[in-house]
């Protein structure tokens, strides 16, 4: 590279802006597609930066890339044209045949999808989260800590334009939740996760070296009092995960400030229960009816009907709708079955597990690999399986990973846990890693 500012510019630097555009641009869920479609376009050109810097970082593990190639490989495979004789024998097609059978199209070649333009939109969507994954992957270590500020302050500023909105401001996306936080999101619960993961990046951070720990503490609690303040109750039960990777970070140094660092999020909830927001949230816990029991069961009746092929990545909607009883028909419009490993399992079918389990093994295998041999980065990996873990727990009644932005942090995080694992120890000489993130 050059001298001047592009000959300064590393992969790290990429990492760092596609980080920030999937925070700012991947928030509005599918219904926002134009911004999702600008997002995507950040990325290309983030790709073709990526492999003019070759002045930082390595080669992905070996791992990272199963990974990707199961992630993508699945959509891409669901497809592939197939046979009249191969489609038609496939569970759940009855309809599709029927349909086509009008036009004479029935003996046509058609892909395992039941809507193949719903599937190259899951393929679209899921190209950012791998690349960053990757790429994330083959950054050394030390670049992680400055990356991870980036989440910290995110939050923050999550919870800064929240309480403008909360004070009549205006909303990028006017219809999110009127009376809730929700900053640069569409959706609640997907601001909660954002801010439980800055939470627990400020708490972390506190137990490092250099650390202003009153200062961080602070953004930690506030980080914590914006996950009320969006009234996700899914959300708000999550908040123990954060103080239990606070205590678990602190434990092995010191059991006191375990306790100190694992009451902070409780701290948080405090803050806002003092607040005129209070009197709103209990209304939100005095009942959990709502239509998620419906969506599961018709969900799994559709399962069932599609499987083991599956409908196809993208295709729950049409999936869903062929088996939505008649009895809980009314206006909304059902969007996603509000559980996502259910909903892979309408899309994926007998690929569900191996969707799940394979990177959940390797992602395992590195986190340990990273504890043991790099026992100075176990901030970062705290902080990267807790927040995964925030996200899988969340995955049972909602739909993070169907969200630009939380895919594309889930991406970075589980990229940390490789990064770390697959670095070399330091040879005498090098120079040592950054100390500090602020």
């Amino acid at each position: 590279m050059g001298k001047g500012f592009a000959g300064r510019i590393t992969r790290a630097h990429v990492v760092g802006i596609l980080l920030v555009a999937a925070l700012l641009l991947g928030g509005g869920g599918s219904p926002n597609r134009e911004a999702e479609l600008v997002l995507q376009c950040v990325f290309a050109g983030g790709i073709a930066a990526w492999f003019l810097v070759l002045d930082d970082g390595g080669r992905p593990p070996r791992a990272t890339w199963y990974i990707a190639t199961l992630m993508l490989g699945v959509p891409l495979l669901q497809l592939v044209p197939l046979p009249p004789s191969i489609w038609t024998a496939l569970p759940g097609r009855a309809p599709a045949i029927e349909a086509l059978a009008v036009v004479d199209a029935d003996s046509s070649w058609r892909p395992l999808s039941i809507a193949p333009i719903r599937t190259v939109g899951a393929l679209a969507a899921l190209v950012p989260a791998c690349a960053l994954f990757l790429m994330t992957a083959s950054l050394p270590p030390e670049r992680l800590r400055p990356l991870l500020r980036i989440v910290g302050i995110a939050g923050l500023a999550c919870v800064g334009i929240g309480a403008v909105q909360l004070a009549g401001g205006a909303k990028p996306y006017p219809d999110a939740h009127p009376g809730w936080l929700t900053g640069l999101f569409a959706n609640r619960n997907a601001a909660a996760d954002l801010l439980l993961v800055a939470a627990l990046v400020w708490g972390v951070r506190a137990t490092g070296p250099g650390a202003h720990r009153p200062l961080c503490y602070s953004a930690c609690a506030v980080c914590v009092a914006g996950v009320l303040a969006t009234g996700s109750r899914a959300g708000i039960a999550l908040i123990p995960v954060v103080a239990a990777a606070l205590a678990f970070r602190w434990r092995p140094v010191s059991p006191k400030r375990a306790l100190v660092a694992a009451a902070v999020p409780v701290a948080g909830v405090l803050l806002l229960l003092v607040s005129p927001l209070a009197s709103r949230l209990a209304p939100r816990f005095a009942t959990f009816a709502d239509a998620r029991p419906d969506l599961w069961f018709d969900s799994w009746v559709a399962a069932k009907a599609f499987w083991p092929a599956g409908a196809g990545m993208g295709a729950f909607v049409p999936a869903f709708l062929l088996h939505e009883r008649d009895s809980v028909i009314d206006a909304s419009h059902p969007n996603r079955a509000h559980n996502d490993y259910l909903e892979l399992l309408v899309e994926a079918g007998l690929l569900m597990p191996i969707l799940l389990l394979v990177p959940a093994i390797l992602l395992l295998r590195a986190w340990r690999a990273g504890w043991v041999s790099h026992a100075r980065y176990r901030d970062v990996l705290v902080v990267a399986v807790g927040s995964l873990v925030i996200v899988a727990l969340h995955s049972v009644v909602d739909y993070p990973l169907r969200n630009m932005a939380l895919s594309c942090l889930t991406g970075f995080f589980s990229g940390c846990a490789f990064a770390i694992a697959g670095a070399r120890r330091r040879r005498s000489g090098e120079v040592a890693a950054p100390r500090g993130w602020i």
